[in-house]
Parts: C-alpha cells; sequence; structure tokens
C-alpha cells in the first residue's frame, strides 16, 4: 500500500516539470548531465566554476533570482549543482573515512561507532542516491555583499 502512495505523491510534490524523477535511475544521479537533454550548463557569472548543471528550468528561475540580487548590490554564485551518483558517493565516502570534514569536524574521530558517524554525517550530506543534487533541482550557494560606502 506504501508504494502504492509513495510514487504518486512523490510526483505531485515535484511538479509537472520534474515528472521524469519517476525513473529510477534520474532519481538515484545516474545519468550524466552534461548529455541530458534537460540540463543545462550554468555560466561563468552563475557559478563559481565550469561543470556546474542545472535543469533548465531551475536554471532560469536561479537567473531571474540572480538578476534581483544584483540590483540590491548582492553576488550570487552557485557554488555546486547537479552530482551525480558518484560524486555523491565520493562526498560521502570521503566523510566516513575522515579524510573530508563535515561541519567542520573529523567525524571518523569524534564518532568511532559507524553508525553515529553516519547519522551526524546525515545532518549535513545525503547518502548516495538519496541526495536531491541528483535532480538537478537543488543547489549550493555563495554570496557577497557588495557595500558601497558614500563617506
Amino acid at each position: 500500500m506504501r508504494s502504492k502512495i509513495f510514487l504518486p505523491l512523490l510526483l505531485f510534490l515535484l511538479g509537472g516539470g520534474l515528472h521524469r524523477a519517476a525513473e529510477l535511475d534520474f532519481l538515484q544521479g545516474k545519468f550524466d548531465p552534461a548529455k541530458h537533454p534537460d540540463f543545462i550548463e550554468l555560466t561563468p557569472q552563475q557559478s563559481v566554476r565550469g561543470g556546474n548543471y542545472l535543469q533548465k528550468e531551475v536554471a532560469a528561475a536561479f537567473e531571474q533570482l540572480r538578476r534581483a540580487a544584483l540590483r540590491d548590490g548582492v553576488t550570487l554564485l552557485v557554488i555546486s549543482a547537479t552530482r551525480n551518483f558518484e560524486a555523491q558517493k565520493n562526498i560521502w565516502d570521503a566523510k566516513f573515512a575522515g579524510r573530508k570534514l563535515s561541519d567542520g569536524k573529523n567525524m571518523l574521530t569524534l564518532y568511532p561507532e559507524p553508525e553515529s558517524r553516519a547519522l551526524a554525517i546525515l545532518r549535513y550530506s545525503a547518502m548516495p542516491g538519496t541526495s536531491r543534487h541528483h535532480w538537478g533541482s537543488d543547489f549550493d550557494l555563495a554570496f557577497a555583499h557588495q557595500r558601497f560606502d558614500t563617506m
């Protein structure tokens, strides 16, 4: 019964533009956004580096947000966008093994017991296959407020 309710609810929540999410490979990030027709690479004005992709409709909405912020003197830049399964797995594995910090802390040192460590990492990072970054609808931002003194 749960599975009969979950998928329609998920599709409803995601909305019409993300209807492809029903495909398991898409949901889990097992595709290349550079080759997917619904994705676009962000420009240097939108992103801190090349290789950041978003769904076209999400990129268009972000561009509207970015321009509105610029009018208010704030620069928004995407620092991380679509991540495939392998990229998310690399992040997770590095945090779990203590090679990458999570919230500025080494999780291996703080939580030697694997279950506690995994739960701590989940506060900041999704497990591979469960990240919304896989869908190209979520992204991380950096911003700078540009202040102009008149005195």
